[in-house]
């Protein structure tokens, strides 16, 4: 019988702009693997599925919570009938709290760093031979007004819940600013808006429209507008406190708004 096994690829920018990974290594004895590295990730319960099962072995082994974003392969794993589903997630791994019975050691690396590795499982080289991410630039704003006597900030809806704040791709020949005003302007209907100044910048993963896997960096600008009449937005938009946004967001938002707050507020 097949053992169905879904792993996690959870890449992040490091300081020197390369794209790396987060691998783990097991305390179990795996004969000649024994201590190899490897997605973290594990079996399917019974009935389960692939992105719940994803979710709570991560949450389980590791201590954090992560968002599956996009399944890129399927494949044999090293093990005798496994079959091994790979999912680019979104995560801020602030803190790791790997489960003491059963990890051995965790550790990021490079692309480069696992093919060279003689310490990385058959595999998960052969996947990341494979793996082909990108990176991607965009350009945003923050705009906030008072509803209510309470400070909130202008979100594009989406029809399952989900919140982002607006943004965009980069155009040929704009410059970061150029683009969070267009972007700005076309989102949310606000024809009359002037940036007061950036407010810094994420990164995460995503998948594009197209279906390709990017590490994105997005700029963020604070603006103003004298009056708040949208005029045929390209987006559903609405207004949401940073706590009223927070459930309904990636968590790297979560955590810029939150370093942010006290700018919005002054």
């Amino acid at each position: 019988m097949t053992k169905k096994v879904v792993v996690g690829i959870i890449p992040r920018l490091n300081r020197d702009e390369e794209a790396e990974f987060l691998l783990m290594s097991s305390k179990r004895d795996f004969g000649e693997f024994t201590g190899f590295y490897y997605p973290p990730g594990g079996h399917l319960e019974e009935d389960e599925d692939i992105k719940t099962a994803l979710i709570r072995e991560i949450n389980e082994e590791l201590g954090f919570e992560v968002i599956p974003l996009k399944q890129v392969e399927k494949s044999k794993g090293d093990v005798k009938d496994q079959l091994t589903y790979w999912w680019i997630c979104s995560a801020v791994v602030k803190e790791i709290n790997p489960q003491k019975d059963e990890v051995g050691d965790v550790k990021w690396f490079t692309k480069e760093q696992i093919i060279k590795s003689d310490k990385v499982w058959p595999a998960t080289k052969k996947f990341f031979e494979k793996l082909q991410i990108g990176k991607a630039v965009s350009a945003g704003g923050i705009i906030t007004q008072v509803v209510d006597g309470k400070q909130k900030i202008l979100f594009v809806t989406f029809p399952n819940g989900d919140l982002v704040l607006p943004k965009g791709h980069i155009e040929d020949g704009e410059t970061l600013e150029q683009t969070a005003l267009r972007e700005m302007k076309e989102e949310t209907g606000f024809l009359n808006i002037t940036i007061i100044k950036k407010l810094g910048s994420i990164n995460r993963p995503a998948v594009e429209d197209n279906g390709n896997v990017v590490l994105k960096d997005i700029h963020f600008y604070l603006m103003k507008t004298p009056n708040f009449e949208q005029n045929n937005p390209e987006e559903t938009t609405g207004w949401f406190t940073i706590d009223e946004a927070t459930p309904h967001l990636f968590q790297q938002e979560v955590e810029f708004l939150e370093n942010i707050r006290t700018e919005l507020d002054s």
